[in-house]
């Protein structure tokens, strides 16, 4: 590439690319998948063993828009201590299934962090599970 003229020498101008298309670029084929697997790997040994609890969820909304349940799309062991709801009674079923008394704030509030992307920090009992939790989401 030209470096004054922002052109590559065939005369085209370069786009650029992240540094991630480059690190990519730079491993051989052979090796992305193995990368790849490496790095589930390494995601799962930590979600599997972190101290907190944690629950990925899928927010569903009403036809205004509004969150109105939500779906258990994966949850860690200590989220199982935590809750004692295990996590094959959980994968794929929404809250309202599982905990039909479930409070509305907690839809609520967790629809906010995924609608927003602003997260919320709290301190709520759940009614359903008899237990107080310290939510950060």
């Amino acid at each position: 590439m030209n470096s004054q003229s922002g052109q590559e020498p065939s005369g085209g101008v370069d786009r650029g690319r992240g540094e991630d298309e480059r690190a990519e670029a730079r491993l051989p084929r052979q090796a992305v998948p193995s990368a790849l697997r490496e790095s589930e790997q390494r995601y799962r040994t930590l979600f599997s063993t972190m101290a907190e609890g944690f629950a990925l969820h899928e927010i569903l909304c009403d036809g205004a828009g509004r969150p109105c349940d939500y779906r258990f799309l994966d949850v860690n062991p200590a989220f199982e201590r935590q809750t004692g709801l295990k996590s094959a009674d959980l994968i794929g079923r929404t809250v309202r299934e599982v905990l039909p008394g479930i409070e509305p704030i907690w839809i609520e509030r967790y629809g906010r962090v995924a609608l927003t992307g602003q997260p919320e920090q709290f301190e709520a009992r759940s009614g359903a599970l008899d237990r107080w939790y310290d939510v950060r989401a």
